[in-house]
């Protein structure tokens, strides 16, 4: 039977938090027992003898003590860069200083060496206020140690590096309610803000991406008109030397998206489904050029065959086997190694955040989940934004970072790590427009094909119908979905 687990608590009552992270370590199989603060390591070898690892959830550094008499390691939930281990006063500390996002490690500390070294690393989204994030930390946070349990997630040498676990001091009280009203504030100002995405060409293969001002050389359509947008684009060139594009027409007034084949400048409407659409992710399959549009309302994920001329598509698509009742969001099939690799968001989840893959021996299917789902959770990097490709020899996937705004910039992650119970990525390059360009205000799809670079960008407008749109568009979307977000 496998030694027992000890969680160290702040007082002899646990937490709401402390609990939750107790069942969740009950799925491990292991013996789990919370152990307060205070209590001697003499007292834990004649009570819960063998023990062979502390999660210290006290966030005042008691495990350090407790572990070094045991000669055990002991894990910490770290925050921020500087790796803090009083995880509460640190994020009223980060809150203050208006960090973009919430960085997260579950730290492994030996004191033996008097070392730690990070076993994850993720990144949430901030919320508005101090108090809802550190909720949201720790509802996102409670499964971690679990999972940790499998192995690390951290596999390079240089992501696993020792590092030095500190602590820190709590914000004043006025500033941090300062801070919380100007949170606030720019909430109010960010209700009445209207998204208008436009879709772009550049021309050139994979070295261009990487040059500077990529987006600022973008030749773009013309405006899609008021209320309405285009976003999400991908594309071939024909055996004519023809540009077909697809992309998203999306439409404030019926909260929706269409799928638009666009040739040679001439839009029309091919995906017009009941529910939105968007990403229409092409692959080709036995010769045959197939479209894979997000319809994460439908919670089906399909493939269409497309061409220059095809029909418009019905919901009779090619299902995706092993995704059914997966409400999926930007799909991305891609080859790597011996198999094809789906990465995509589920809509019922953090859709900007968790990064889930699945695998199989053929474009199409069948999809057998990662054993390690979700593979990735960072704000700053996991929502797919456009198909894989090879650069200098590595394969560069294209991502989001929706940590400021939905589709801040579009990040290059290169793949270092992946297998069916594996996955590691290196962040390499970040693509923003300048603050010059029409569409300054972000970016989130990029695919380099046939010689052509497709990309997207998008512009803020004030408009005081605004907060009566986005109210609209997320009660339409509910009353669509088969699974809820």
């Amino acid at each position: 039977m496998a030694p027992p687990i000890a969680i160290l608590t702040r007082s002899e009552r646990p937490t709401e938090w402390e609990l939750a992270v107790q069942t969740s370590l009950l799925d491990s199989g292991r013996h789990i027992v919370t152990w307060p603060a205070g209590k001697t390591a003499e007292a834990m070898r004649s009570q819960v003898p063998g023990v062979d690892l502390l999660i210290d959830l006290s966030e005042n550094g008691a495990g350090f003590s407790l572990a070094g008499k045991l000669g055990i390691p002991i894990w910490l939930l770290c925050h921020g860069p500087d790796i803090r281990f009083d995880l509460c006063d640190s994020m009223k500390a980060g809150f203050v200083a208006r960090e973009p996002f919430i960085e997260l490690r579950l730290i492994e500390w030996r004191a033996e060496t008097g070392s730690a070294r990070p076993l994850c690393l993720h990144r949430l989204r901030r919320r508005k206020t101090p108090e809802r994030s550190i909720a949201a930390v720790r509802s996102a946070a409670r499964d971690w140690f679990t999972d940790a349990l499998k192995g690390p997630r951290i596999l390079s040498a240089s992501g696993s590096r020792e590092v030095r676990v500190t602590r820190g001091i709590a914000p004043a009280p006025w500033r941090l309610k300062a801070a919380t009203l100007a949170s606030l504030a720019g909430v109010a100002a960010d209700l009445f803000t209207m998204e208008e995405w436009n879709v772009g060409t550049v021309p050139g293969g994979p070295e261009q991406v990487f040059k500077h001002g990529l987006i600022d050389r973008a030749k773009w359509l013309p405006s899609a008109g008021r209320f309405r947008f285009r976003s999400d684009p991908f594309g071939w060139r024909d055996e004519d030397g023809r540009t077909i594009l697809l992309y998203e027409a999306f439409d404030y007034r019926d909260g929706k998206g269409r799928i638009v084949r666009n040739v040679d400048g001439q839009e029309e409407v091919i995906g017009d489904f009941p529910y939105h659409a968007a990403y229409p992710y092409l692959i080709e399959s036995d010769g045959q050029r197939h479209a894979i549009p997000e319809l994460s309302e439908m919670a089906c994920p399909a493939a269409y065959p497309v061409t220059r001329t095809s029909p418009k598509w019905t919901l009779e698509g090619i299902p995706l086997k092993g995704l059914e009742d997966v409400p999926l969001s930007d799909g991305t099939v891609f080859h790597h190694g011996d198999r094809f690799w789906l990465f995509g968001m589920r809509s019922n989840q953090e859709s900007g955040t968790v990064l889930h893959a699945w695998h199989a021996p053929a474009r199409l299917g069948p999809w057998t989940p990662h054993e390690r789902n979700p593979i990735k959770i960072d704000i700053t990097s996991s929502r797919p934004g456009g198909t894989p490709f090879m650069w200098q020899g590595d394969l560069i996937r294209p991502a989001q970072d929706c940590s400021t705004t939905y589709g801040a910039a579009i990040v290059l992650n290169r793949i270092d790590v992946l297998t069916p119970a594996a996955f590691e990525e290196t962040t390499i390059a970040r693509i923003t427009p300048d603050r010059n360009s029409p569409y300054p205000d972000g970016a989130h799809t990029l695919n380099v094909a046939n010689g052509m670079i497709l990309l997207d960008a998008k512009r803020h407008r004030r408009h005081p119908l605004a907060p009566y749109y986005r109210w609209r568009r997320m009660q339409l979307s509910k009353r669509r979905a088969i699974v809820p977000s």
